[in-house]
C-alpha cells in the first residue's frame, strides 16, 4: 500500500511546472525576435542531436552530457532566452528517450519546467555578472571576466537543476532531502561545470555560428566525448568487477551468517531482521556513511557468530540459564569478536560485536564500558537485538508483543541501553518493521551468485538455486535438531523411573525428529508370550491403546521375533485387526525393536499417511533411540519390580508400612481437597504368640497368610489393608465414616472368630482379632494421630471382649459344616 503524500508535494509539482511554463513561454516570446540571430536554431539542433551521448559516471547514477554544453553555448553567444528554449528541448527530448510506459504527464511537464528555469536562472546569472549582453553582438570579454561568469553560471544551474529534483522526490519519499541530493546528484556538478568551461571557451574564440566553426567545434567536442567515454568505460569495468567482488564478500559473510542461524532452534531468521532494524537505526541516529552502514549490516549478520562456542543444550534450553551456564553463554561476544578479528574488515566489525552486550550504566560485558565508551554501532546492536529477541518465541517462553517489547525496552533505557538510541528506535519502529515485512525471505548466497552469473534474468533458475540453497540451510538446521532432541532423550529419559512417564517422552523426543501420524509402544509379556501396546501417541490412539500381538504375528510381532527392523513397510496386517477403529488412515510403517543387551523387550511402531516415507536420517536416528528408549524402559521395569519388592510383604503379599506411609498421604490430601471422611482400622491378632509356640512358625505363616486373605477378600475394592508388623494390619477405607467402619470390623471380626486353620492332620486353630477405629477429621488429620488413636480403640476393645472369644482353642474338632468346606472355611 502507498503512502500518503505530503501536502507540500502538489503545491511544489505544481508551482515548478507554473513557473517553468512562464519562463519557457517568455523566453519562446523574445527568443524570436528580429535582433537575435537564427544561427541559434543550428546550435539547439547540435544539442538534441547530442542528447543521446551521455557518459556514466562509474559506481554512481549520473551521467555526463555532451548536449549541455551546446546548451552553454547557445545561451551565451545567443542570449537567456536562447539557451532556455535549448535546454527545454533537450529535457523534452530526453524524456521521451527514457519514458517506459507507466510516466505520467505531470511528471514530464515538471521536468521540462524545472529544466528550463535552471537554465534561466544560470544565463541572468552569467549576463548579470559578466555585464554586457550576448556575445554575438561582437563585444570581446575578458578572460577573467568570462572564466568568473562561467563558473557561477555552471553553479546556479547545477545547484537549481539537482534541488529542485532531488526536493521532488524527497517530497515524494518523505526522505531527507540532502541525503537524496548528496547520493543521487553531488557528481552530476561535473555536467555543468565541464560544459559551461567548454562553452566558454569556444565563445572567447567564435562570436557566429557558421558551417566552418560547427566543422571545427563538432568534431572536436566529440573527439573529447569518445574519449572520455572509452576512458571512464574501463574504470567502470574496474569498478563494476570491484563490485561483483564485494557482492561475492558480503555474499560469503551473509551465507555463514545464515548458516549459524540454522542451528538454533527458535529464532530462524534472526539475524536478518536484526540487520534491517540495525539499518534503519542507523540512519535514524545519523549515521550516513556508507561503510559506516557496511560495517553495520555485517555486525548485525555476525553478532552471534560466537555462539558457535556455546553447547546447543545451553543455547536451546527451555529453562533457566544456571550461573555456570550464564558464565558460559557471556562468552559468545568475545569468541565472536575473536573470530571476526582475523578478517581484515574496513570496518571495526570485531568491536562492534565485541560490546553488543555492554550496558549503558557499565554493567554488561564483557568489558564492562558504559556510555559513550560503548561503540555507538553496539549501541544500535544491543537495542535491536534485544527488541527482535522479545518479539520472538523462545524455549522459555512465547514471543511478546511490539507493545510490551518496547515497554520493556524503555524501562531499560539509561540501565542498560543508550537512552538516545531507543527514542530514536520508537520513531522509526513502525516504519522499520514495514521494511522487514517486505523483505524477501531469500538466502543471500542466492544473491551473490545472481550478481556474478546473471541468473537474475532467468526466474526459473533462480528459483531452483534459491530452492537448494535454502534445502542446505534445512539440513543444518535439521542436523542441529537431531542432535537437540537427541540430547534431550538422553537427558531427560533419565529423569524418571516411572514407566509410563519414560514412554510418554520417548514418543514425544521422537515426534521432535522422526514423522509419524500414530506411534505404537509395544512392550513384551514374557507370561503371555505376546506384546502389548503400552503407550499409543498421535492419531488413532483408541485403535491401538491395549492391544495384545502374538509374538511373530503381524508386522510388529514378527520384527519382535527377528529382533530386525522393517523399514518403509506395508503396516496392513497391523492395523488390518481394528481397521474398524481406525480414523487416520495409515500406509507405511518403520518398526524398530527395542532390544537390552540380546533380549528384545519390545517395538516402537511408527506409522504414516498420505504417502510419507521415512529417510535414511530417519533410520539413523530411530537406530539410536531404540537403544537409547530400550535402556530407559528396562532400568523402568527394573525399577517397578524393585519398587513392587520394597512396598510388599513377601509373606503375605500385602503392601507393607512403607508403602502405606505413601498412600496415605495421597488419600489424605484427597479427603481434604474433596471434604470427605476416612476412616483407619488399627488390628492386631489375639493368641498368634500361643500358636507359633505350640504349633510352630510354619503353622504361625500359615495363619497370617490366611488371615490375610480373609481381610482382603472382605474388605471394598476400594480399601486397602496393609500387614503393618508381625501380626498387625491396617486397613485404610476413603470416604468411609467411623459408623460405617465400626459395621465393617464387627462383620471381619465374626468372619474370624468363625475360621478354623487345620495345623496338623485332624488338629485345627483358631484366632480372634482386635480392632481399634480412627477417623478423618474427628481423629485427626495426619497418619501419627489416627495411629494413635487406633491403637487406644484397639487395646480398649481387646479389654472389652469376653474371654472366651480371646481364647485360642489349639485343638478342636470341627462341625460337620467346617469339615465338609475344609481347613480354609470361610463363612458365606
Amino acid at each position: 500500500m502507498s503512502k500518503a503524500r505530503h501536502p507540500l508535494y502538489y503545491y511544489y509539482l505544481y508551482g515548478v511546472t507554473a513557473l517553468g511554463l512562464a519562463v519557457i513561454l517568455l523566453s519562446t516570446a523574445r527568443v524570436f525576435r528580429p535582433q537575435v540571430p537564427l544561427e541559434w536554431l543550428i546550435v539547439a539542433s547540435l544539442t538534441i542531436l547530442t542528447g543521446s551521448f551521455t557518459v556514466k559516471i562509474p559506481g554512481l547514477n549520473s551521467k555526463i552530457s555532451v548536449a549541455d554544453t551546446f546548451i552553454f553555448a547557445n545561451m551565451i553567444l545567443f542570449g537567456v532566452a536562447a539557451g532556455t528554449i535549448t535546454a527545454m528541448l533537450d529535457g523534452f527530448m530526453g524524456s521521451l528517450r527514457s519514458q517506459t510506459g507507466g510516466r505520467r504527464v505531470e511528471y514530464m511537464l515538471f521536468n521540462l519546467g524545472a529544466t528550463a528555469l535552471s537554465a534561466y536562472l544560470a544565463g541572468t546569472t552569467f549576463f548579470a555578472v559578466i555585464g554586457q549582453g550576448p556575445l554575438f553582438r561582437g563585444q570581446p570579454p575578458t578572460l577573467w571576466a568570462i572564466l568568473v561568469s562561467v563558473v557561477l553560471m555552471a553553479l546556479v544551474h547545477y545547484l537549481a537543476n539537482s534541488g529542485s529534483v532531488a526536493a521532488m522526490v524527497a517530497l515524494d519519499s518523505r526522505q531527507n532531502i540532502y541525503a537524496i541530493w548528496r547520493e543521487g546528484f553531488l557528481w552530476t556538478s561535473i555536467t555543468s561545470l565541464t560544459g559551461a568551461s567548454v562553452a566558454g571557451l569556444i565563445a572567447l574564440n567564435v562570436n557566429a555560428i557558421t558551417p566552418a566553426v560547427i566543422g571545427i567545434i563538432a568534431p572536436t567536442v566529440l573527439i573529447i566525448y569518445f574519449t572520455y567515454k572509452t576512458y571512464l568505460e574501463k574504470v567502470e569495468e574496474k569498478v563494476r568487477h570491484l563490485q561483483d567482488l564485494n557482492k561475492l564478500y558480503l555474499s560469503t559473510v551473509e551465507t555463514l551468517a545464515m548458516a549459524i542461524d540454522a542451528k538454533d532452534q527458535v529464532t530462524h531468521g534472526h539475524v536478518r531482521r536484526v540487520q534491517v532494524y540495525a539499518r534503519e537505526l542507523a540512519r535514524a541516529v545519523g549515521i550516513s556513511d556508507e561503510n559506516v552502514l557496511q560495517g553495520i549490516d555485517a555486525a548485525a549478520l555476525l553478532h552471534d557468530i560466537g555462539k558457535l562456542a556455546i553447547p546447543e543444550y545451553i543455547l536451546n534450553k527451555p529453562g533457566e540459564l544456571t550461573r555456570s551456564e550464564f558464565q558460559k553463554m557471556m562468552e559468545h561476544p568475545v569468541v565472536g569478536a575473536d573470530i571476526l578479528g582475523s578478517i581484515n574488515f574496513p570496518f571495526p566489525v570485531a568491536d562492534y560485536v565485541r560490546h553488543h552486550h555492554e550496558h549503558w550504566n557499565g554493567t554488561g560485558y564483557p568489558d564492562n564500558l558504559r556510555g559513550e565508551q560503548i561503540p555507538l554501532e553496539a549501541r544500535i546492536l544491543a537495542v535491536v537485538d534485544c527488541f527482535e529477541a522479545l518479539t520472538c518465541d523462545r524455549p522459555y517462553r512465547p514471543a511478546f508483543s511490539t507493545a510490551k517489547a518496547l515497554d520493556i525496552i524503555r524501562a531499560r533505557a539509561g540501565k542498560q541501553y543508550d537512552p538516545e538510541v531507543v527514542g530514536k528506535f520508537e520513531k522509526i519502529l513502525d516504519r522499520a518493521q514495514l521494511t522487514v515485512r517486505e523483505t524477501e525471505t531469500r538466502d543471500m548466497a542466492v544473491e551473490g551468485w545472481k550478481a556474478i552469473s546473471g541468473t537474475a534474468r532467468d526466474p526459473e533458475r533462480l528459483k531452483m538455486r534459491r530452492s537448494r540453497d535454502m534445502l542446505v540451510f534445512q539440513d543444518i538446521s535439521s542436523s542441529h535438531r537431531e542432535v537437540f532432541a537427541l540430547f534431550e532423550l538422553a537427558q531427560t529419559v533419565g529423569s524418571t523411573l516411572n514407566l509410563q512417564e519414560t514412554l510418554l517422552i520417548i514418543a514425544s523426543k521422537v515426534e521432535k525428529i522422526v514423522p509419524f501420524t500414530t506411534c505404537v509402544i509395544y512392550l513384551l509379556d514374557s507370561e503371555k508370550n505376546c506384546l502389548r501396546a503400552e503407550h499409543v501417541s498421535g492419531a488413532n490412539i483408541d485403535a491401538f491403546r491395549g492391544r495384545e500381538i502374538k509374538l511373530g504375528d503381524y508386522l510388529s510381532g514378527s520384527v519382535a521375533s527377528a529382533n530386525q527392523p522393517a523399514i518403509n513397510s506395508k503396516p496392513v496386517l497391523d492395523v488390518a485387526p481394528v481397521q474398524d477403529k481406525i480414523t487416520v488412515g495409515l500406509d507405511n510403517a518403520l518398526v524398530y525393536p527395542l532390544t537390552f543387551g540380546d533380549m528384545c523387550m519390545g517395538v516402537i511402531s511408527l506409522y504414516t499417511s498420505h504417502g510419507v516415507r521415512f529417510t535414511d536420517d530417519h533410520v539413523r536416528v530411530m537406530e539410536i533411540v531404540s537403544k537409547q528408549a530400550a535402556t530407559a524402559i528396562h532400568n523402568a521395569l527394573k525399577f517397578e519390580e524393585t519398587q513392587e519388592d520394597a512396598f510388599t510383604d513377601r509373606l503375605t503379599n500385602l503392601p507393607n508400612s512403607r508403602w502405606l506411609y505413601l498412600y496415605f498421604e495421597q488419600e489424605m490430601e484427597k479427603a481434604i481437597r474433596f471434604q470427605y471422611p476416612l476412616s483407619l482400622l488399627g488390628m492386631d491378632l489375639d493368641g498368634f504368640k500361643e500358636i507359633n509356640d505350640r504349633f510352630g512358625h510354619p503353622a504361625g505363616d500359615r495363619m497370617l497368610v490366611e488371615v490375610a486373605r480373609i481381610l482382603n477378600d472382605n474388605l471394598r475394592a476400594s480399601d486397602v489393608v496393609v500387614r503393618y508388623a508381625g501380626d498387625e494390619f491396617v486397613a485404610i477405607m476413603s470416604q468411609t465414616s467411623a459408623k460405617d467402619a465400626t459395621l465393617l470390623a464387627q462383620r471381619m471380626q465374626a468372619i474370624l472368630d468363625e475360621f478354623r486353620l487345620e495345623v496338623r492332620p485332624g488338629k485345627y486353630a483358631q484366632i480372634g482379632i482386635s480392632i481399634g477405629i480412627a477417623s478423618y477429621p474427628v481423629d485427626g488429620d495426619s497418619l501419627d494421630l489416627l495411629m494413635a488413636k487406633a491403637d487406644q480403640e484397639m487395646y480398649r476393645d481387646k479389654e472389652t471382649r469376653t474371654r472366651s472369644s480371646r481364647e485360642i482353642l489349639h485343638e478342636v474338632e470341627p462341625s460337620a459344616r467346617q469339615l465338609q468346606l475344609g481347613s480354609y472355611y470361610k463363612p458365606s
